[in-house]
């Protein structure tokens, strides 16, 4: 629910959040942040890696999310966030401090993808959290992940075993290079593929991965989480 009018947004708030308490505010770097959050009701909850959570972000507004990180010991998730332009996202985030209480909805959602494949990743920052949460779970991961400039070094560490691409002023272009110079032989091709970030981007690379490799539809795994000229997806 990217917007509703303000209050069914406050009732939807009311009705299926739950409350967690802000414990950490990490700035990665210039673009990225990392926030821990805790809740008496997350202790114990299962959890399925890359599932999502959803926070009222303003007014009207609701954000989807894919903790990073999540301890159901300590009732405990982190989220990376991204700091892009004046979007409500990156306004809400501005005012969260230690000690602050949000409402959170979920888990829930995520990707399809099939276990114990080799798996090829791309994305753009917005991926950061669903990448750090899956790919350690791959057993053959291989991809790259485009980032602003001045995030390089933050996202190489979320997301070690992808390659990590400055993202130049067109999404995507840094992904088709990287593709270009990337040999994949029989050993090392990619069974399934996960494509995540910019709605344009994901439909060209689609496009592209099905032809080169080979691979039928289910085996490509998307999740938009952005358009040109839209606020929310």
């Amino acid at each position: 629910m990217p917007s509703l009018p303000a209050p069914l947004a406050a009732r939807a708030e009311r009705w299926f959040g739950r409350p967690a308490t802000v414990v950490e505010v990490v700035d990665l770097s210039p673009g990225l942040v990392r926030v821990g959050f805790v809740g008496p009701h997350w202790r114990g909850r299962p959890w399925v890696r890359g599932q999502e959570v959803e926070f009222r972000v303003g007014d009207r507004e609701f954000r989807h999310y894919t903790p990073a990180d999540v301890d159901p010991d300590r009732g405990r998730f982190d989220v990376v966030f991204v700091r892009h332009g004046d979007a409500p996202g990156t306004a809400w985030l501005a005012g969260l401090r230690l000690g602050a209480e949000v409402g959170v909805m979920g888990p829930g959602g995520g990707v399809r993808r099939e276990p114990d494949r080799r798996e090829l990743f791309l994305g753009d920052a917005s991926a950061l959290g669903l990448f750090a949460a899956v790919v350690p779970t791959s057993g053959d991961a291989r991809g790259a992940i485009e980032v602003a400039p001045a995030d390089l070094g933050a996202a190489a560490t979320l997301v070690p075993a992808l390659d990590v691409v400055a993202a130049g002023a067109v999404p995507g272009v840094a992904l088709d290079a990287w593709l270009d110079n990337w040999v994949a032989d029989r050993e090392t091709a990619p069974e399934q593929v996960c494509l995540a970030g910019h709605v344009g981007t994901i439909d060209r690379l689609r496009r592209r991965v099905r032809v080169q490799y080979g691979l039928a539809r289910r085996a490509v795994a998307t999740k938009a989480h952005w358009a040109d000229g839209k606020q929310g997806l």
